[in-house]
């Protein structure tokens, strides 16, 4: 309900204006003091004033001006409503700020008319305003990726594109020199193949980043998650068959249905994975569990491997940013894997948080919505 504090020394004015705006449907605040009505706004700000202009205490001109040089209550449209009716004051009255005014003896309708007017403008007002910082809020969000981008790529893409350049040119000399070592040339075709996927790599995570923060259509279906999650454990098996670390499978959310676009959650979960393969020794062990809780179904991805220090957690999902442990920084990545696992789960309505204990493992925990019966 909108609130109007009326401030006019007359009490008739006052309970007059009073009744007319509580039968319109709005919470109205009377005063016949301006000083208490300053110190009154100043406490619990109102949606619009309605002020007399001839008071003892303080004019309304006056009381308007004292308004306007309050931060919070500037914004606040005022409309002044008196019997002064010459031209002059008439253009005081929006000299000192006011939006509208109202002469004595004044038409009901004519009153509700411009309120409503007025409070309907100062909303839209508002909602401009929010959609406004809402666009610098993106904006310095795109100067800030943009940033970040220049950074990684003059890192992550160019130590790959060296290592490429610097084989290319080895091999290119030994063709000539017809000195071309089988073994030599496997080993360096095998640096230019890893170089190349490390390019690769970061290209689709920033594409992927791209789109998801553009909020992409996901076609979403209801799934059975324990069925589908076998079907993505079964092919991470295969995958990693060659490695003698377990995935181990263990459903446990019955015959619970989310609602998902299985491409993407089924993203989500190998990079969860993969990440947990390349952050662990040989000996640690994975393991894909469901349950249900308070109507989310749960996906944990548990492993036993490095862990991640406590003082990274707070960054883990943020773009480009890269465990600072020696474990890590030795491994090849993007920064950006975690980023978008995050998005995707955020567009299923779900949301993800991590727990670790350094030097003993970590449980990403996924949370998606039971989709209804």
């Amino acid at each position: 309900m909108k609130s109007i504090m009326i401030v006019d020394d007359i009490p008739a004015n006052v309970r007059l204006l009073g009744d007319l705006l509580q039968r319109a449907g709005y919470e109205v605040r009377p005063t016949t003091s301006p000083i208490r009505a300053l110190e009154a706004a100043q406490t619990a700000a109102p949606d619009l004033f309605l002020l007399d202009v001839n008071m003892p205490e303080l004019n309304g001109f006056d009381l308007c001006l004292q308004l306007k040089k309050n931060p919070d209550l500037a914004e606040i449209p005022v409309i002044f409503i008196s019997a002064l009716n010459e031209k002059e004051d008439i253009l005081n009255g929006f000299h000192v700020g006011g939006v509208d005014y109202i002469t004595k003896p004044f038409n009901s309708q004519e009153v509700l008319a411009r309120v409503r007017t007025h409070i309907e403008l100062q909303q839209r007002r508002q909602e401009v305003e929010i959609l406004r910082q809402r666009d610098v809020a993106h904006y310095l969000d795109l100067l800030k990726l943009k940033d970040d981008v220049l950074r990684m790529v003059s890192h992550d893409l160019k130590n790959p594109l060296s290592i490429i350049s610097g084989f290319a040119e080895l091999v290119d000399e030994m063709i000539a020199l017809d000195d071309m070592n089988p073994v030599d040339a496997r080993e360096m075709l095998s640096q230019i193949r890893k170089a190349s996927q490390r390019m690769l790599q970061f290209i689709t995570d920033l594409l992927d980043t791209v789109r998801l923060e553009g909020h992409i259509n996901l076609q979403l279906f209801p799934l059975q998650l324990d069925l589908f999650l076998q079907e993505v454990a079964d092919e991470l098996l295969f995958n990693h068959m060659r490695d003698p670390q377990k995935l181990r499978y263990e459903p446990g959310a019955g015959k619970a249905r989310v609602q998902l676009d299985s491409g993407r959650f089924e993203q989500v979960i190998q990079n969860l994975v993969s990440n947990a393969y390349k952050y662990s020794t040989a000996e640690a062990t994975i393991t894909i569990r469901t349950r249900v809780e308070e109507g989310y179904a749960v996906v944990e991805i548990v492993d036993t491997g490095f862990g991640i220090p406590a003082a990274d957690l707070p960054f883990l999902f943020d773009k480009f940013y890269r465990v600072q442990a020696a474990q890590y920084v030795q491994k090849p990545g993007t920064g950006l894997g975690l980023t978008i696992v995050q998005s995707i789960v955020g567009q299923h309505n779900g949301r993800i948080h991590v727990s670790s204990v350094e030097g003993e493992g970590s449980t990403f925990s996924i949370l998606i919505p039971i989709a209804p019966e």
